[in-house]
């Protein structure tokens, strides 16, 4: 049966016994490559990760779009399965990052609504589900369907609050009975089994990570303290299991995974050359209403930036506070595209977010997909 097409206020049908999971329109992943020698692939037949010969290409092949010299194994993960059972975004990019990388997702959503992200941002959906499978499903009412899908699975994924999947009898304990080798991953907003409602504004607030009443454009607790150490602690248990064919149960909290990014401030405080307080390290508004971001921490980018525009006086003055007027009123004075010529000391352009093309994707500034989010989207997903 058709799952409702991925959009705002869609309802999802429930999934019944059998289950038949058909995926997204995805492209070929790239063999592994390793230095000169022979490429490999991991067999996906088997749960362990076993490496065989690849086919007949010719050594040191890499993928499309691998920047010269570099080179990119989107199979690294060939052979994983991942059950996510998350919602909203930080869950859905961790998964994205891990199916970029050649594993397979099953997006499990529960009827009639599915994920939250249905409704509040359909476009954001589209973009970090893209390529996974996708199963409507009810856990409460079909336990067995549920266990079928997670025996068959490497890795299990949730964003519950602390004890709601131990409530509905699958904690990590009660999965850990029939399948051993399972890698339970829980995402959670505060640490220390907390179970109060969040979201990212609540967990930067907690962390310390908020400079009011300014907010951050980007969801930074959701990816920085969720996603991204989900996806190393995901990739950690599974090289552990390699090792010991356990699997394991790992656990982010987003406010404690936030302390990494606040290393400066509770090092420095005030002295924390990083905050716009100093003419080195701050954004200026050119005459063209574009701005310039320069970041000339070092002397020798700050004595160069200052020889380039006309300006020997400053060079004495890199973390001045009083001179931060002078370089604004100076960058004021001419067009960004001016200041541009002088990019090797530290000086860019502050880009706009990327807007949507004709197809409705963002445009390729880094490179034909966008580095992490492809256009391999299908909207009527299928179970």
């Amino acid at each position: 049966m058709a799952l409702a097409p991925y959009g705002a206020h869609q309802r999802l049908r429930q999934l019944t016994l059998p289950v038949r999971l058909v995926p997204h329109r995805q492209r070929p992943v790239c063999t592994i490559v390793s230095g000169g020698r022979q490429p490999a692939r991991v067999d996906p037949s088997q749960n362990r990760w076993r490496r065989r010969p690849a086919s007949s290409r010719p050594a040191g092949r890499v993928c499309r779009q691998a920047a010269p010299g570099v080179a990119l194994t989107l199979a690294a993960l060939a052979g994983v399965t991942i059950v996510d059972l998350t919602r909203l975004l930080p869950g859905a990019v961790a998964t994205l990052i891990l199916r970029r990388a050649g594993a397979t997702v099953i997006k499990v959503e529960q009827p009639p609504r599915g994920d939250y992200a249905r409704a509040l941002m359909p476009r954001v959906f589209e973009l970090t589900n893209s390529g996974k499978k996708s199963v409507a499903l009810d856990i409460r009412r079909s336990p067995e369907t549920f266990r079928r899908l997670v025996a068959s699975a490497d890795v299990i994924v949730e964003s519950f609050r602390p004890g709601v999947m131990e409530r509905l009898g699958f904690g990590y304990r009660a999965l850990r009975e029939f399948h051993p080798r399972l890698i339970y991953a829980a995402l959670r907003g505060y640490p220390d089994g907390d179970a109060t409602a969040g979201h990212d504004i609540n967990y930067m607030a907690a962390a310390g990570a908020l400079d009011p009443p300014h907010l951050p454009p980007a969801p930074v607790a959701d990816i920085a303290g969720g996603s991204l150490p989900l996806v190393i602690r995901i990739l950690l248990a599974l090289l552990e299991r390699h090792h010991t064919g356990r699997g394991s149960c790992v656990e982010v909290s987003m406010v404690r995974d936030l302390d990494p990014l606040l290393v400066l401030p509770r090092a420095l405080g005030r002295e924390n050359p990083l905050t716009g307080r100093f003419p080195c390290y701050n954004l200026y508004q050119c005459a063209d209403g574009r701005w310039i971001a320069v970041g000339a921490l070092e002397e020798k980018f700050w004595i160069r930036l200052c020889q380039a525009i006309g300006r020997e006086d400053l060079t004495r003055r890199q973390f001045d506070e009083s001179a931060v007027a002078e370089c604004r009123a100076w960058f004021a004075s001419r067009a960004a595209g001016d200041w541009l010529e002088h990019r090797d000391c530290c000086v860019s352009l502050v880009a706009e977010p990327a807007p949507p093309q004709g197809d409705g994707l963002p445009a390729p500034a880094l490179g034909a997909d966008n580095g992490m989010l492809g256009p391999e989207f299908d909207s009527n997903p299928q179970v």
